[in-house]
């Protein structure tokens, strides 16, 4: 009678004992795997064989400058919006300005755009 009731929970847990094992030879095979695709990379990166545009994008994913270009030119768009009176009083003073200074701006602006192409 003994024997019929232990079976069962003797097959139960070799069934959970080999899902254990089977679990961990998982973890440790992925672990394997992830370390020597680092490898690989950073083999790569000391011969000089990656792709380098790889890299840009790679570096590019905590970079803020293009972030704070489109806040820097967004500005003065959204303020029209927010604060109308005292945008139009900057554009007021921007017009009392020196002849010289707008013009040596756009020269600037050109000559960067220029240097670009």
């Amino acid at each position: 009678m003994l024997n019929l009731l232990a079976g069962p929970f003797a097959q139960l847990a070799g069934t959970w004992l080999e899902g254990k094992v089977a679990k961990t030879k998982a973890v440790a095979e992925a672990q394997v795997a992830e370390a020597q695709s680092r490898a690989t990379i950073a083999e790569k990166k000391a011969t000089g064989d990656i792709d380098w545009e790889q890299v840009a994008i790679e570096n590019t994913a905590t970079s803020w400058k293009d972030e704070f270009a489109l806040v820097v030119l967004m500005a003065p768009a959204i303020a029209v919006y927010i604060w109308p009176e005292e945008v139009r009083a900057g554009f007021a003073v921007l017009a009392t300005l020196p002849e010289g200074i707008p013009g040596s701006c756009s020269l600037l602006s050109q000559a960067a755009s220029a240097s670009r192409a």
